[in-house]
């Protein structure tokens, strides 16, 4: 009882929360934090953006998921996660506002709005020098280390990546990032890393791209289908990522940690870019966590 009331002195905590918690007035305690600070920030029009387009875009289940990984993050991955969540990356634009820097612009394009989604994924240097290349890939990487498991289920796989074959043999111009190929069905999956804002219109150029190869592949096999795997750069991924799961049916592939793993990998890139955001760009190797 002692330990309850140093908790909860200074706070109104309902006591129905000690249910889901164990008891436990600590948790509880930290839980009714969480959600007032959640809120409270629904309703900033700015800081909520990332937030309120995410529950637009994602399911319940994988906003969960999310959050527990980022939970599990080394403390900076994590602080970097919750900042950009909220729209609060120190950038050279706020830190010149506050006096801690003395250049508002890019220090790579020059840019004088180096805002978050600029740094993340919108700078042309950084697109030329490969940083969001490798973020794209390293993700892939990951999708392709399940899988390839599909090969035992008498899939064959293409990927523009190294190791694998290449798809152009069958799109000759074109180069979607995965094809899977079973008897006369065949899976066309397209992998985007965009802003978390930009998710919907980047599906829709996707779907733009596929209306030339439509008719062409409703030809040469009997069942065809594309799929979007969307991931943001943050590491969440919209309900789309349901439609893979039909792969996956009648498998023992653990589809659940191929996507917690792709959502590790992409904010583990994304931090990674962000820290270098005024550096020099080394190429660094792909990401691999499996």
């Amino acid at each position: 009882m002692r330990c309850l009331f140093n908790l909860t002195k200074f706070n109104n905590v309902q006591t129905d929360c000690l249910i889901y918690n164990n008891d436990n007035p600590r948790s509880a305690l930290k839980q009714q934090i969480e959600n007032t600070v959640v809120e409270h920030l629904s309703t900033l029009k700015e800081q909520n953006t990332i937030m309120k387009h995410a529950r637009q875009v994602a399911s319940p289940k994988h906003i969960t998921m999310w959050d527990n990984i980022c939970r599990q993050m080394p403390k900076n991955i994590f602080v970097f996660a919750r900042q950009a969540l909220i729209y609060s990356l120190p950038n050279n634009s706020n830190l010149y506002r506050w006096g801690k820097s003395d250049n508002p612009s890019c220090e790579l394009c020059y840019s004088n709005k180096p805002t978050q989604l600029h740094m993340l994924s919108a700078c042309p240097v950084s697109a030329d020098e490969g940083r969001y290349t490798w973020r794209h890939d390293s993700i892939l990487y990951t999708l392709l280390h399940y899988l390839s498991q599909l090969r035992k289920y008498g899939f064959r796989i293409y990927a523009d990546l190294d190791n694998f074959d290449n798809p152009n043999e069958f799109f000759h111009s074109f180069r979607p990032d995965i094809v899977l190929i079973k008897d006369d069905r065949i899976f066309i999956l397209e992998l985007t890393c965009c802003f978390e804002t930009n998710s919907e219109k980047s599906r829709n150029l996707k779907i733009s791209k596929y209306r030339d190869i439509q008719n062409d592949c409703k030809k040469r096999f009997r069942h065809w289908r594309k799929i979007f795997v969307e991931f943001t750069t943050l590491g969440l991924v919209t309900k789309h990522i349901d439609d893979l799961y039909s792969v996956f049916k009648n498998t023992n592939i653990n589809y659940k940690r191929m996507i917690e793993k792709c959502m590790e990998v992409a904010m583990r890139a994304s931090f990674y870019i962000y820290v270098r955001r005024n550096k020099q760009w080394t190429s660094p190797p792909i990401l691999k966590f499996y």
